[in-house]
């Protein structure tokens, strides 16, 4: 049972992830941004960069954490909202952020997805350098 949920999650995101609205978004600015990760409680646990491009409504780009991580990014927009998966390419470990453009600033939240389903959650925010 916890597979079909997690399989149905996993669906649903990727749904939600790939609509095409067909509409190019003026005013969204893309290059480089500093990243900050929190977690539920609002304690910053990562600091970053995210490095996008934009081709219509589709992103893709790059990141890396202060931790050591790094990898590539892709993602869709969809009138001012953003869903990107930071491991793209992957069924398991996912890292998934939805948020919304404010100004020179994208703030919203984080998921880390993995077959037992969501195994931890928080907001980001991400400021145009």
């Amino acid at each position: 049972m916890k597979s079909y949920f997690v399989l149905v999650t996993l669906l649903s995101l990727s749904t939600i992830c790939c609509k095409d609205s067909g509409v190019a978004i003026p005013g969204i600015l893309l290059g480089t941004y500093t990243y900050n990760g929190y977690d539920q409680g609002g304690t910053l646990i990562v600091r970053g960069t995210l490095i996008l491009s934009r081709e219509d409504t589709i992103i893709a780009g790059t990141w890396s954490f202060n931790d050591g991580r790094t990898g590539n990014l892709e993602g869709r927009m969809d009138e001012g909202n953003i869903y990107i998966d930071l491991n793209p390419g992957f069924v398991d470990n996912n890292l998934l952020l939805h948020g919304r453009f404010e100004g020179t600033m994208i703030s919203g939240q984080w998921e880390q997805i993995g077959f037992p389903g969501v195994m931890a959650q928080g907001t980001f925010t991400a400021v145009r350098r």
